[in-house]
């Protein structure tokens, strides 16, 4: 039987995942529950790994250096990580051995469609993420 709940310090569990979540009482939860013996999965959604580069509109929209310290510590101490996308997955691999990708679960109709509406290609391309 498989069952998940949001985390509660008084249970034991099996396993815990980490999700969007890597500051430092998280860190001190992995630490703890590694030391328990249970096992710890970091889910990995953004490039925290990699130091910002490109273009940023806004201050805060680039990953901050105490931010990917802090990602780059929960996937080194992690017993596993996941990642969304192929290229966070090699990302990843660079800090640990058990990296797996599973690719975010949008049908393809919605991607690939038939759709007649081409952007302009010389405004930028706003996309929606949910």
């Amino acid at each position: 039987m498989f069952r998940y709940e949001v985390y509660r310090p008084w249970r034991r569990y099996d396993a815990l995942v980490f999700l969007k979540s890597m500051n430092v009482e998280s860190q001190r939860v992995l630490e703890t529950a590694s030391r328990k013996g249970c096992r710890t999965l970091f889910d990995l959604n953004v490039d925290y790994l990699t130091p910002a580069q490109g273009t940023f509109y806004y201050d805060g929209m680039a990953p901050t250096r105490h931010q990917r310290m802090e990602a780059v510590s929960m996937v080194e101490k992690s017993d596993a990580v996941i990642a969304d996308s192929r290229w966070l997955r090699d990302v990843a691999s660079n800090y640990s051995s058990c990296v797996c990708w599973i690719p975010d679960s949008i049908p393809e109709e919605f991607i690939f469609c038939e759709s007649q509406w081409r952007p302009d290609p010389s405004e930028p391309l706003h996309l929606i993420w949910c």
